[in-house]
């Protein structure tokens, strides 16, 4: 089944070595954080996905949403489906919390090549950060070596922080389940998905980064952090750093390189 990504903030340690260029920081750290974010709507659809066939409102992640599916039956489609995570909200697998809703519009089912999924939050927040903007799946079938495929988009991505201040997301993503998938719900553990692609914002600060996946993002289930990967982030000046979250599996270390210099930073 399919996995749930933790969220993550980044916190930058730094060394008196050399100086760094602010903006480009703070939109790899952010930008990390937006993927987190994003991608964990995908994951509750897939999970709540996955147990509509219980009936038409029913609780998972914990038995504290409840997903309602209209209509409920095997031959209507579109289909949406509301994940309701209350007002007070929904502690998940990965000790965030969840208030809101998620509406999503189903075109067929999610099984099929050619599906999709938009997932539209409303007064939607984890862990106190506001999200808004739309997330689309579309499935894509299988790769060469039968591997589950599905196009990923976020479009209009706003996230609201704590302090008020706003970030924006855009993103265009492959990602691949590279193992699990055969594994059945509830046990679903050992899930990991392979991601890849392209995304850009505007850090809290109005700064403009894009981003661009160098070695394939791993990420699982099991695992709070990113497993695997490197993503290259630029600013608008044409500044680029790399994030490298290291081949070390299940760690909350990673890296920044910044013109030679490299620089700690912590997943949390």
């Amino acid at each position: 089944m399919k996995a749930i990504f933790g969220i993550f903030a980044v916190t930058i340690l730094l060394g008196s070595c050399g100086k760094r260029n602010d903006s480009l920081f703070v939109g790899a750290g952010e930008s990390a954080f937006s993927e987190a974010i994003f991608n964990d709507l995908a994951d509750q659809f897939q999970s709540a996905n996955a147990k509509i066939e219980g009936g038409s409102s029913i609780t998972f992640q914990g038995a504290c949403a409840t997903i309602t599916i209209t209509p409920f039956d095997s031959t209507t489609w579109p289909k949406t489906m509301v994940i309701d995570f209350g007002t007070t909200g929904c502690v998940d697998l990965r000790g965030n919390l969840h208030k809101g809703k998620l509406n999503c519009v189903i075109s067929a089912p999610w099984r099929l090549s050619g599906s999709t999924v938009v997932i539209s939050p409303e007064n939607y927040s984890v862990n106190g950060y506001g999200v808004e903007g739309t997330k689309t799946l579309i499935n894509k079938g299988r790769n060469a070596n039968g591997n589950r495929m599905d196009s990923v988009y976020v479009r209009n991505g706003v996230i609201t922080h704590p302090d008020g201040k706003t970030s924006t997301w855009e993103s265009d993503r492959l990602r691949t389940q590279i193992a699990g998938e055969a594994t059945a719900f509830p046990n679903y553990g050992d899930d990991v998905f392979s991601i890849s692609g392209v995304g850009s914002g505007e850090n809290t600060s109005g700064s403009a980064y894009s981003l661009s996946t160098t070695r394939d993002l791993v990420v699982a289930l099991n695992c709070r952090w990113v497993q695997d990967g490197a993503l290259k982030v630029k600013n608008a000046a044409g500044d680029s750093a790399v994030v490298d979250y290291g081949t070390t599996g299940c760690d909350q270390d990673a890296t920044v390189l910044y013109k030679g210099r490299t620089y700690n930073i912590t997943l949390k």
